[in-house]
C-alpha cells in the first residue's frame, strides 16, 4: 500500500479521535470520552496492519504530515480556532514535505 495512501487512513481515524476528544474537553457530552479512547485504540491496530504493508519512516512522516495539516483544517472550520500567516506558511512547508517524501520510490 502507498504510504500516502496508508497516512490518510491514519490521519482520517485520528481526525475523529480528535474530534471526540476536543469536543469532550470543552465541555461536551460524556459520550465523547470513550469515543476518542476508543479510535486510538483503533488507531493502534490501524498502524499494526499498515506496517504488513509499508515501511516505517515514510509511512509515520506520511501520517505526522496529514495529521497536521488535517487537524488544523478541522480546528479552523470546525472549532473556529485562528492562525498566523506563520503558521499557514508553516502548513505549506509540511506539504511540500509529503510531496517530496511521497513523489519518490514506493519501496518499503
Amino acid at each position: 500500500m502507498h504510504p500516502l495512501f496508508g497516512g490518510t487512513i491514519l490521519t482520517l481515524v485520528e481526525g475523529v479521535g480528535d474530534y471526540a476528544l476536543k469536543k469532550y474537553s470543552m465541555g461536551g457530552a460524556p459520550v465523547f470520552m470513550p469515543v476518542g479512547v476508543s479510535t486510538y485504540i483503533l488507531l493502534a491496530f490501524t498502524l499494526i496492519w499498515l506496517f504488513k504493508t509499508s515501511g516505517l519512516a515514510i509511512l509515520n512522516a506520511s501520517w505526522d504530515g496529514l495529521s497536521n495539516v488535517f487537524t488544523m483544517i478541522l480546528g479552523c472550520f470546525v472549532f473556529n480556532e485562528t492562525y498566523t500567516l506563520r503558521e499557514w506558511a508553516g502548513m505549506c512547508i509540511v506539504t511540500l514535505g509529503l510531496v517530496l517524501i511521497n513523489g519518490g520510490s514506493t519501496k518499503n
